[in-house]
């Protein structure tokens, strides 16, 4: 990992305050006009509720998500030091008493979740581009739906290039946005 960059948090209670990420080939930070976009449509629905940051990268997204109202997150980073670097940002927003990062692979964590009855209402799927692992994820997600909260939603960022399902088990897509190169697909649990 090369250079630090510096990235700030959009809005909330640490708004304007900056998060240490690095430079490297293998992380890309979520954008700040993705972020923003993602705050907004879910602005007035995050206070008291859990998020599932997974393949969390640096954590800009749940970081912005506790930012903003958010009651507590687990972020999941196979890599250990890119968590490491989750966990600095954390003690520095005084967050790191409302969050929990682990490393593992995102499978196996949607697993360990399961297992431990853990339930979030907001769960954020950001991994890398073009290599089929947005598709595993949700179906790895369709698989255990006991971890997605009564009326919780799944937002799976991934490259236009990349066509999701429309459906996945219980999960059906009802919203796209597009920025940029980048789509989110918001996901739902229906009921049959």
């Amino acid at each position: 990992m090369a250079g630090v960059q510096r990235i700030r948090i959009i809005g909330g209670s640490a708004r304007g305050r900056t998060i240490h990420t690095q430079s490297t080939d293998r992380v890309r930070p979520t954008p700040a006009a993705l972020r923003e976009a993602l705050a907004n449509i879910l602005r007035g629905r995050l206070a008291g509720a859990r998020v599932l940051d997974l393949c969390a990268g640096f954590g800009t997204v749940g970081l912005e998500l506790l930012s903003q109202g958010a009651a507590a997150a687990v972020f999941i980073e196979k890599d250990a030091r890119t968590a490491d670097v989750i966990r600095r940002n954390l003690t520095e927003l005084d967050f790191d008493d409302r969050a929990e990062v682990w490393t593992n692979p995102a499978e196996s964590g949607v697993g360990r979740l399961a297992t431990e009855g853990r339930e979030f209402e907001w769960i954020f799927v950001d991994p890398p581009y073009d290599i089929g692992l947005a598709t595993k994820l949700l179906e790895r997600l369709a698989r255990y739906p006991q971890v997605i909260a009564e009326g919780g939603q799944v937002i799976v960022q991934h490259s236009r290039r990349e066509a999701l399902p429309e459906t996945e088990g219980p999960l059906k897509r009802y919203r796209e946005r597009q920025t940029g190169d980048t789509l989110l697909s918001f996901y739902e649990v229906t009921t049959p």
